[in-house]
């Protein structure tokens, strides 16, 4: 009941993907934190409410309750190479394509995950929120991701049932 654990979860899917893949040292980290012993970096810069997807307000579950309907969400991740002096320019666009490849030959269960088109400009503007110089990385969207509510209302069910039948006039 209420999995808001979700969002971690998907992207501890990736970093477990990657890590199996690269056999590198993948973390679920900012730019913007300390210079950590990791090489790629997994990075959730935003997420939206993906209101296309609509259910019925509540639903009944299995125990005769009305449960809140889940939300559903596309997250958005940058995935990057930490830049350190033993990962070199050359290096660097190595783990890019194998990161891509293994990207574009995988699969997370139920989720689908797409390259997002970011304008060097929206990249330029991620890089300096995070207060980093730019540096390249993969833009990747994850959806649908569900997040379910913990909403439960008990509904008590129908003991008896009275109607009556009257001659129409």
């Amino acid at each position: 009941m209420g999995d808001y654990s979700v969002f971690a979860k998907t992207g501890n899917s990736v970093v477990q993907m990657l890590s199996e893949k690269l056999n590198a040292r993948v973390r679920l980290v900012s730019p913007g934190e300390s210079e950590e012993d990791y090489q790629i970096g997994v990075y959730l810069y935003d997420l939206k409410e993906d209101r296309e997807i609509t259910l019925p307000e509540y639903t009944k579950n299995e125990h005769s309750q009305l449960e809140k309907s889940p939300k559903f969400y596309t997250l958005y991740y940058l995935i990057y190479v930490n830049q350190t002096k033993e990962i070199t320019a050359e290096g660097m666009q190595e783990y890019i394509g194998k990161i891509t490849q293994i990207l574009n030959d995988n699969e997370l269960p139920d989720i689908q995950m797409t390259p997002v088109d970011v304008t060097l400009e929206e990249k330029n503007l991620l890089w300096q929120a995070l207060n980093k110089s730019y540096q390249l990385g993969l833009y990747y969207q994850l959806n649908p991701v569900v997040l379910s509510s913990e909403v439960v209302i008990d509904v008590p069910l129908v003991q008896e049932k009275y109607f009556s039948v009257e001659e129409a006039t």
